[in-house]
């Protein structure tokens, strides 16, 4: 189960209040469970089309266990800057169909220029407390990703909706407490254009009295926090008055001072969505060349098996890398012929942990999944 604190400023971390797992369990989303299944199957097949739907969600993709609410202002005066802003790039391309399954589903990589998916209901756990009486305005954004697949404060909206409020969402009435996540929902039913890399957006706007929390989530190395970055930097954010651009969440630690107990480094909004995503035509044929399985079993303990496919001649080999992006064991499996494989892997030398695993052909193939090691 996630723990919350409370992040009142960044560069210091104030643990003012820790909701409970009980007090958690009716707010939050299907992943608190943490459950890991090895019951992989995968959609894709040596056809042109492939369809599906599912969660985009990388806080549970990158198996995060602790969350912080970041405290957002309001009526912005002063020092502080005209936008309190979090997003999260839908990029790279692969989620669940199954919350009680966190084993990904579906991952496009490289990311076809024919994908084209829906996006249903996008869903932020927040807190809010208004104690002004005025409105508050809550809004939710899909914009196009800019340069690098990165978000950007200046991008021009293509779908938006705004919830205004005079009342406080928590059912506790206060923002910190029992009671005072909110799941926060919206239902856009918008679809991308064949190739289109969007992002999910949130922006407030209140009265000073009034306090808007936002969850953000990182994987715990014990200390309450961690040094070490997800692989996937899908999250962004503006945060006045320290932040006056947009940045990468995972560009910014918080804590005093840097790498003690506690040092949090920011990671994944908890902003999801579930999609529906169809109609792959632009897919080429070295795209569909090779298909990589979850290995088995998952979580692993001393060895492990991993399978796929090849469609097409060529020489393969497996790169093993851990949560910071640092290959930790490659295998070289040398010229193979097109069939269906099954590799052995001794994992007795790595540590307990997350880990990513990489199919690479000389085709130019890069497919990559998740896995566990438990000792």
């Amino acid at each position: 189960m996630k723990k919350i604190y409370t992040l009142i400023a960044l560069g210091l971390v104030s643990i003012a209040t820790t909701l409970s797992a009980q007090q958690l369990s009716s707010a939050l989303k299907p992943h608190a469970s943490q459950a890991v299944h090895s019951n992989f199957k995968t959609p894709f097949n040596t056809n042109a089309r492939v369809s599906g739907s599912g969660y985009i969600d990388y806080s549970w993709y990158d198996i995060n266990d602790l969350s912080y609410v970041f405290k957002f202002n309001s009526t912005y005066t002063a020092i502080d800057t005209s936008l309190n802003y979090a997003g999260v790039a839908i990029y790279p391309f692969f989620g669940f169909t199954d919350y009680s399954d966190n084993v990904d589903d579906f991952n496009f990589s490289p990311y076809p220029t024919g994908l084209t998916f829906t996006v249903d209901s996008i869903f932020m756990l927040i807190t809010h407390e208004n104690n002004s009486g005025l409105n508050d305005l809550l809004i939710m954004e899909l914009v196009n990703l800019t340069g690098t697949n990165t978000l950007s404060a200046t991008a021009t909206a293509l779908w938006a909706d705004t919830l205004v409020t005079n009342t406080t969402l928590s059912s506790g009435g206060g923002w910190l407490g029992a009671g005072a996540l909110y799941n926060l929902g919206f239902t856009p039913g918008y679809t991308t254009s064949p190739g289109q890399k969007i992002g999910m957006v949130f922006k407030y706007v209140g009265d000073k009295a009034d306090t808007m929390g936002v969850l953000g989530s990182c994987i715990n190395d014990g200390s309450g926090g961690t040094m070490t970055q997800a692989i996937n930097p899908t999250s962004f954010m503006r945060y006045p008055p320290y932040i006056n651009s947009v940045s990468t969440n995972r560009t910014i630690g918080y804590g005093s001072p840097v790498g003690s107990a506690g040092w949090y480094e920011a990671q994944d909004w908890e902003l999801w969505a579930k999609i529906s995503y169809n109609d792959l035509t632009g897919i080429s044929d070295n795209e569909l060349s090779a298909t990589l399985y979850q290995n088995m079993p998952n979580p692993s303990n001393g060895k492990t098996i991993i399978k796929y496919d090849l469609a097409k001649a060529t020489s393969v080999s497996i790169q093993f890398y851990d949560i910071a992006g640092q290959m930790v064991k490659e295998i070289n499996e040398g010229e193979m012929s097109p069939g269906s494989y099954q590799l052995s892997v001794d994992i007795s030398d790595l540590s307990k942990g997350s880990y990513f695993y990489s199919l690479k052909t000389s085709t130019g193939v890069s497919l990559t999944k998740k896995m566990l090691i438990a000792k």
